[in-house]
């Protein structure tokens, strides 16, 4: 009676053993499927206009495999997805893809998450690819368009001009909404100051330069800077986010470093 006893102990156990590994390797299954990736992103024509697009992993000993890039129902090289870097982190493992078009249009990536050796079922990102991939579209200073697409160019960050006021207007790539322009720059006593402004209207630069900096030896040299924060809906990745814009004009003084953050 007790051999038996000890025969069904250890029957009951194997059977809790073998159910929970299947609770865990199932879960694994599961959370290769359901793992949080971008539905919706864009990105720029030309490889030097790439992004970086980040994929989670279930775990840290997942893979993705069987990469495909569709434009329509056709499959197509014209957008290059090139793996660049894997993170094997046990809290946040993922793959990092950098990302470019041949041409510009729309994109389907589809691919799988393998997580021990099952295959999940098949996802996929939507790419949107067009100029620079920005949500911003062209930049216009003084009926300059300063972000005009170029191909296999980069534009500078930095706008650079000798005017003390500009009229700036912002024109949103399709399917973004600009929601609001702010404009910061620092004052006499290095302090921020933070405008809202209107599209398309004159506004007055910063004036003043930081005396921190080794690179303006002399006031032939001083570059006074003011940040353009444009805040978008994208109804594309519906995604609300900024971009920004840096203008820059020769100063008229240097600000007061001690007052910086």
């Amino acid at each position: 009676m007790k051999k038996m006893k000890r025969i069904m102990c250890l029957l009951l156990a194997a059977v809790m053993v073998f159910s929970v590994g299947f609770a865990v390797n199932g879960t694994e299954a599961e959370a290769a499927d359901t793992t949080s990736a971008p539905k919706a992103v864009r990105c720029g024509v030309g490889a030097s206009n790439g992004r970086y697009l980040s994929i989670p992993l279930a775990s840290n000993t997942s893979t993705i495999k069987n990469i495909k890039v569709y434009q329509g129902k056709k499959k197509t090289k014209n957008l290059v997805v090139k793996r660049v870097y894997t993170n094997r982190d046990e809290e946040t493992p993922y793959v990092e893809y950098r990302v470019y078009a041949k041409k510009s249009g729309k994109y389907t990536i589809k691919y799988n998450v393998y997580t021990n050796g099952k295959k999940g079922k098949t996802q996929q990102i939507k790419v949107r690819a067009q100029g620079y991939g920005s949500s911003i579209e062209s930049v216009i200073v003084n009926k300059k368009n300063i972000r005009k697409y170029v191909a296999n160019y980069r534009p500078d960050e930095t706008y650079y001009t000798s005017k003390d006021k500009v009229t700036v207007k912002f024109k949103a790539a399709k399917g973004c909404k600009i929601k609001k322009i702010e404009m910061t720059y620092r004052d006499k006593n290095g302090k921020m100051v933070t405008k809202k402004i209107k599209n398309g209207k004159k506004v007055t630069l910063g004036k003043y330069a930081s005396s921190r900096s080794s690179s303006y030896s002399s006031s032939k040299e001083m570059w006074a800077y003011t940040t353009f924060e444009i805040t978008y809906k994208d109804s594309y990745n519906k995604n609300s986010d900024t971009s920004y814009v840096r203008i820059a004009r020769k100063a008229k003084g240097w600000y007061n470093a001690s007052a910086e953050d």
